[in-house]
Order: structure tokens, then sequence, then C-alpha cells
């Protein structure tokens, strides 16, 4: 219902009931690995759907995420060792978005709206705008992750 209101009539239905919506408990298997200061390569995929950005966005990761950024810098600064997360944002779904919108020009309004959620203003390192159907934009974001993981960095992917 929710998916069919976004889709017909650019709303949903009941804005009220928005934030009960399920989010993943990110904290407990993956937040403390990611605090830790023993692994110096990790990558967050964030992965939301481009026909509903907001409501697909993981908040609570995007937080997380932001405050170990934010912790770990600190103590990178002070010479301790020091994980600091990359964060990479996937919009998937491209294919089925209007064909006069180009993914180039979303990316300024997806920026605005992840900082909205929670992700900090320079916490993405990269965007990407793929269509796992269409195989838009895959090897790139593969070459990414690849490059900013490394050999044996850890990649975590949430989302959508």
């Amino acid at each position: 219902m929710r998916c069919h209101s976004l889709r017909h009539y650019g709303k949903v239905k009941d804005p009220t009931v928005e934030n009960l919506l399920p989010d993943f408990n990110f904290d407990y298997p993956i937040g403390r690995r990611l605090a830790s200061t023993g692994r110096t390569w990790s990558v967050v995929l964030m992965v939301v759907d481009s026909a509903d950005f907001d409501g697909s966005f993981p908040r609570k990761v995007a937080k997380l995420v932001h405050a170990t950024i934010e912790e770990n810098h600190k103590a990178w600064k002070e010479g301790k060792p020091a994980n600091l997360p990359r964060m990479v944002l996937v919009v998937t779904k491209i294919d089925l978005l209007p064909s006069t919108v180009e993914p180039v020009s979303l990316e300024p309004w997806v920026k605005r709206r992840a900082r909205a959620g929670g992700a900090g203003k320079n916490n993405i390192m990269s965007f990407h705008f793929v269509s796992a159907m269409k195989d838009w934009g895959l090897k790139n974001l593969v070459d990414d992750v690849v490059g900013l993981a490394g050999p044996r960095g850890c990649v975590w992917a949430v989302g959508a």
C-alpha cells in the first residue's frame, strides 16, 4: 500500500506512521566492530531505493557511522590507531525513474536528504546510482568498494 501510494500519487498515505517503519539493529552485530581500532578499512554501503529514498534510508546506521567517524577521527589526530569507516551511498532502481531524470542531476538532492537523515556533511565518500535489472553502474560500484576496502577490509551493505 505504501509503495503504491508513492508510485502513483507521489506521497505516502499516512505520514504519521513513517516512524513506525522497521529498522535493522545495526548497533549490536556490527557497531562494536565498526568502532574497534583493529580494522582499518571498513566500508558501509548504504543502499536506498530511488522511488522511496526517505522510507528506505537507514537513519540509525547513518547516525552510528557518523558518530564513529567523529569519535575515531579525534583518536586518529592524537596518533592512536583508529578505524575511519567509509560510507558509500548506493541509490538503486534508477531504471524506474522517468527518462527525463538524469542520475547526475539527482546527486545534490541525494546529498541533502542523506545529511538530513544523519549521514553528516562530509562522511559519504561516494555516490552510486545503479540498476541491477539493467546492469547500470554496478561495475563502477564494485571497483569503488574494492578500492576503498582494500584486500582485507570489511564491507557491510545495509538498506533496501
